[in-house]
């Protein structure tokens, strides 16, 4: 058994994600009593677990939605990935959130053109 199964946690951890990096949708932000210190955690729509934020990603969260009250961020969606950061002297694993991913619109069809017939003297329809 792994420690995670046996003491799940009420949040996201990088070991959690692993190397995939899922696209979700924000449903609210919470302030959460811990040890000795109140911290902003977003929450995400159909998932269990928040991700406690971090001013890093907190400011990532205004940039990409150009809003700094977390209200405003409510329906927005992000992608969410590891990527190793310094802590404290180390370099460790840590949930990074990201613009997601551009979708581009297929491009349009290309339009048929009929083929240009002439018939005769090409020069004898100009007005000249």
């Amino acid at each position: 058994m792994k420690s995670s199964t046996v003491f799940p946690s009420a949040y996201l951890k990088s070991a959690d994600l692993g190397q995939t990096k899922p696209l979700v949708t924000i449903s609210h932000v919470t302030m959460d009593k811990f040890e000795d210190e109140t911290k902003a955690v977003l929450h995400f729509s159909g998932k269990d677990r928040g991700l406690v934020l971090n001013k890093t990603n907190w400011s990532m969260l205004e940039l990409l939605t150009g809003q700094d009250d977390s209200d405003a961020w409510v329906g927005c969606q992000v992608q969410l990935t590891v990527q190793p950061v310094p802590f404290q002297g180390k370099v460790v694993p840590a949930i990074r959130i990201q613009a997601p991913p551009v979708r581009l619109a297929p491009p349009p069809p290309v339009p048929s053109v009929p083929p240009v017939t002439t018939s005769g003297d090409a020069d004898s329809d100009v007005p000249f």
